[in-house]
């Protein structure tokens, strides 16, 4: 199987410029979002985490993980690589969508054990940011 059936949406337009705006993420009703950098998470009032990412700012893998954890997606974030497993598991097309430069993620359809592996490369790259989901323990990496 090849790597492109491990990875559920490549999304260019989320490499497009950095947002003019400083990143945020911000909880539904919450008064105030909190600074992110580079990145932004916002959980929304229909149970979808909407998560934006710049190719050309590099963000904190471990911040962005921190962050859809925080709002119920489990995942696998990296810079320099893109994870995978075979097989990869099923419902992605449940599971992700796009709104414009935002990867819009449903955490109820995620498989029970499955992460949400994203890989970023370095921004003097052109490629663009990977989303899929993998298995753990079945993990694996690419450079």
């Amino acid at each position: 199987m090849s790597l492109a059936a491990g990875l559920a949406v490549a999304i260019p337009a989320l490499g497009g410029s950095a947002p003019t705006a400083a990143p945020i993420a911000a909880q539904p009703g919450s008064a105030a979002p909190v600074e992110l950098a580079a990145f932004s998470v916002v959980s929304n009032a229909n149970g979808t985490v909407t998560l934006e990412l710049s190719r050309e700012q590099l963000a904190d893998p471990g911040a962005v993980r921190e962050a859809l954890t925080a709002a119920g997606v489990p995942a696998d974030v990296r810079i320099g690589s893109a994870c995978f497993s075979v097989p990869a598991p099923a419902g992605q097309d449940r599971v992700f969508s796009s709104s414009g430069r935002a990867l819009v993620i449903s955490p109820a359809a995620i498989p029970k054990g499955a992460v949400v592996a994203i890989g970023y490369r370095h921004p003097s790259s052109d490629r663009p940011i990977a989303f899929g989901l993998a298995w753990p323990d079945r993990m694996t990496l690419t450079a």
